[in-house]
């Protein structure tokens, strides 16, 4: 496998650029014609078998490196998902076309956060370990906890859980394709069923590594005497940095909506897309989308955190309040351990 410092840049730009030159071509070079709502759906078709592929075989890997090498396969996916569905719609709705164009290139953006944090993570574990088998590790958030809890917010991110980066970009291309499939059902009402699915399913993956490498005992098979330290100060520092923008882009995706209109409405033929505020509105945070017939669906991130603040503030009460005794029991290891001998 390649270096990490390689891999990050890698995933966090040369595996996008595919993308990009479709932008390029669909959006600039070739002229808006039937043709485009044929090519649209193509694309979009490609992007969700990619989704399904490279997500449910990540699934079943065992190695860092290679699991994260196939959810790119899944993510470039869900790329092509919300740019087919915006140049499927060039020739019919205007304000759709923009959306999923925006959707797209917000999840490129969004990619190369949290997905270069991925990588870097992975990289910390190897550094410590020396492995990146999944198998051979455990409970490493003992002794690396800023590289534990800068994995979670990648891996959140990645899964499309709110309120972080991910979530943004992935509720943009699901609701372009669902609205899509108001127009043609067929076939964007599938696409997003699938989208939505295999987004469940990159969670899961994703709390399969958590989970293997970072939580439980602390064990490293063939390291006995692993150091109990994290990573040094200069491979946590870009940790950190990446996902600042990975909470910065989901609790704020006014900012980065702005910056992706100007890059559609660049590309596009001149007077084409409708203004920003005409189909995301004009909250400061939060993105309200507005196809021409009125708000079809809202992305508050304030609203959203206030729950999850809630949703974790009063079971704490509670248990402040009753005042239950604390017991300490053996960690549960998901099954019995049994020794060598065994």
């Amino acid at each position: 496998a390649a270096p990490t410092a390689a891999s990050a840049l890698f995933a966090g730009t040369m595996g996008k650029l595919g993308v990009y030159g479709i932008v390029r071509v669909f959006a600039e070079l070739l002229p808006i014609t039937r043709f485009s709502t044929s090519w649209g759906q193509t694309i979009a078709i490609l992007g969700t078998i990619s989704i399904f592929i490279g997500t449910v075989t990540a699934l079943v890997q065992s190695d860092s490196k290679r699991l994260l090498s196939f959810h790119m396969i899944g993510q470039v996916g869900y790329m092509l998902l919300g740019v087919g569905t915006g140049i499927c719609f060039l020739r019919i709705s205007p304000a759709l076309a923009t959306v999923g164009l925006m959707a797209g290139l917000f999840h490129v953006v969004n990619n190369a956060y949290y997905k270069s944090l991925l990588f870097l993570n992975a990289g910390a574990v190897l550094y410590r370990t020396g492995t990146r088998d999944l198998n051979r590790v455990g409970g490493l958030g003992t002794i690396m906890p800023l590289t534990t809890a800068m994995a979670i917010i990648a891996s959140l991110s990645i899964a499309g859980v709110p309120p972080f980066s991910g979530f943004s970009s992935k509720w943009m291309i699901f609701s372009s394709s669902i609205i899509g499939g108001m127009q043609i059902p067929l076939p964007f009402i599938v696409l997003a069923i699938i989208a939505v699915f295999i987004s469940a399913v990159t969670l899961a993956s994703f709390l399969k590594f958590l989970g293997t490498a970072f939580l439980g005992r602390l064990h490293v098979e063939g390291k006995p005497d692993v150091e109990h330290a994290d990573v040094p100060i200069t491979m946590r520092i870009p940790q950190v940095i990446i996902a600042i923008f990975c909470i910065l882009f989901g609790i704020w995706p006014a900012l980065p909506a702005y910056i992706l209109h100007l890059a559609v409405s660049g590309v596009l033929p001149a007077d084409y897309s409708p203004a920003l505020k005409q189909i995301a509105g004009t909250a400061l945070i939060g993105i309200h989308l507005n196809l021409g017939e009125g708000v079809v669906s809202i992305w508050n991130p304030a609203l959203v955190v206030t729950g999850l603040v809630l949703c974790c503030l009063i079971p704490y009460l509670i248990y402040r309040i009753a005042g239950a005794p604390v017991r300490s029991v053996a960690m549960w290891l998901c099954g019995e351990e049994h020794t060598v001998d065994e």
